[in-house]
């Protein structure tokens, strides 16, 4: 690891100790003390963070499997740092082609995604709109960049208008090019504005058959629309936190950190009440679920992921 000019020996000894542990950790077990010692070497160590992402990129883009996981705990560190510096080299590593970024964030890019671009970026937002805008990158890492438009419209940091502005540009774009998951997703997006700016070029990607109506159909966008304010309220009140306030607590939430508390006879509980993993056990977690990408059983005509799974 890069020595950081201007400290003694002993500190870059810290750093290359915190960011050993970071990249040798596994999904079994949760770097606590590794998080909590770059906590009180924010500074030093952002630097360290990026270079981690950077190289991760780099020998994922030459096709290498990246074994070690630093880069993961960096994107959630840094964010959480508020490291606006940072963007540029989470904004290349999630525009790596194919499953790449899912191989080296996994559900980050669907969970977390949105809240960290709306956190890293400022005005005028052109990562954000860069990821929208780019063919080669993945479909969700696309999605996630229109979502985080709510965010910074939750936040104050964009208009409802602007919003609606971008999102129907680059719906437009979408259209012309008949990309059907971008055009799906954007659409989505912008049923949380009850966007009655964008209903005409809606209502043409349907007509066109060009919308994936298991991620959203044209019910879902007439609630929008019949909503008016009262429905983009509703959407802004459900919008998740921005960013990342504290790394542990977001990761402890994950099944692999967690171990199941043994069950009784044919009760199972919740995953919400399995111990925090200290642990290799193998993990199940035995209560059907309904899956992400599945229509949200209110029949709002949306996935679950962008409905009742949003909460």
């Amino acid at each position: 690891m890069t020595v950081e000019p201007g400290l003694n020996e002993n500190e870059n000894t810290i750093l290359d100790e915190i960011m050993e542990e970071l990249d040798t950790s596994d999904f079994e077990r949760l770097p606590k003390s590794a998080i909590e010692a770059a906590r009180k070497h924010r500074d030093q160590i952002i630097p360290l963070l990026i270079e981690s992402i950077a190289q991760a990129t780099e020998r994922a883009r030459k096709g290498e499997y990246v074994e070690e996981n630093s880069h993961f705990y960096a994107f959630y560190l840094l964010t959480e740092f508020e490291a606006k510096e940072a963007l540029p080299a989470i904004v290349d590593s999630v525009l790596l082609p194919g499953e790449t970024p899912h191989d080296l964030y996994g559900d980050t890019i669907t969970e977390k995604l949105q809240g960290c671009l709306a956190a890293l970026s400022n005005p005028p937002f052109e990562e954000i709109e860069r990821i929208i805008s780019c063919d080669e990158a993945d479909e969700y890492v696309r999605w996630a960049a229109a979502g985080s438009y709510l965010y910074l419209v939750r936040d104050g940091k964009l208009t409802r208008e602007e919003a609606v502005h971008r999102l129907k540009r680059h719906l437009v774009n979408a259209i012309e090019k008949e990309t059907v998951p971008l055009i799906s997703y954007l659409i989505c997006e912008l049923s949380d504005y009850s966007p009655h700016e964008a209903e005409a070029e809606i209502r043409q990607a349907f007509e066109a058959d060009l919308v994936d109506e298991i991620t959203i159909n044209l019910r879902g966008i007439e609630e929008s629309l019949r909503g008016g304010d009262h429905y983009f309220q509703t959407s802004l009140s459900r919008c998740r936190p921005t960013g990342i306030d504290d790394t542990i607590a977001e990761l402890s939430k994950w099944a692999s950190f967690k171990t199941p508390p043994p069950a009784t006879d044919s009760e199972f509980l919740d995953e919400d009440d399995w111990d925090y993993r200290d642990d290799s056990d193998t993990i199940r977690n035995l209560n059907p679920k309904i899956g992400r990408n599945d229509p949200c059983p209110c029949d709002s005509g949306k996935k679950y992921k962008k409905c009742c799974g949003k909460s």
